[in-house]
Parts: structure tokens; C-alpha cells; sequence
């Protein structure tokens, strides 16, 4: 049987940044103040973000699909009763 790989903290730290960010990076990645990612952190506007001692790890995943929904969000047009869009 093969053995296990032993990984060392720093090679353990670069695999985690491949998949999660902290709210900093967040924050930059999604144009938001840091406070309001750990905002939708707790509230769960950003799924799967975790808190891992005092600081939420976030999945790159969660980021992406938060911003194609607001992209989604922010493209439609709202409808008026006769079908007129309205520019809100």
C-alpha cells in the first residue's frame, strides 16, 4: 500500500487558498467592505462559508456563484402590469 503524503503547514495553507478565502479577499474579489462579507457570512447570503476559529473561511464557490446571481439579479428589468419595462 502506498503511504500517506505528509504535507507541511505551508503546503497545506497554498491547497486551502486554491479552494477558500478569508473576508478580506473576499471583500476584494466581490467589490464589498469586509464587514459586509462577514455580514453575509453569517446570514448565509454566501453558502458554505464556515467559521474556523475567529475568522470565516470562504469557498471560492460560494463567491462565484453569490456573483453570477447578482449579476443575474441586476440585468432584469422589472415589468410594469401592461409589460412596459421601467428602468428600476
Amino acid at each position: 500500500m502506498a503511504k500517506a503524503k505528509s504535507w507541511t503547514i505551508d503546503e497545506l495553507l497554498e491547497e486551502l487558498r486554491k479552494i477558500a478565502v478569508l473576508p478580506a479577499e473576499a471583500a476584494e474579489i466581490m467589490d464589498l467592505e469586509v464587514d459586509a462579507v462577514r455580514n453575509y457570512c453569517r446570514t448565509k447570503r454566501l453558502a458554505d462559508a464556515v467559521k474556523f476559529g475567529n475568522e470565516w473561511l470562504i469557498p471560492r464557490t460560494s463567491i462565484e456563484s453569490y456573483m453570477a446571481n447578482s449579476r443575474n439579479r441586476q440585468g432584469k428589468k422589472k415589468q410594469t402590469s401592461h409589460g412596459n419595462e421601467t428602468g428600476t
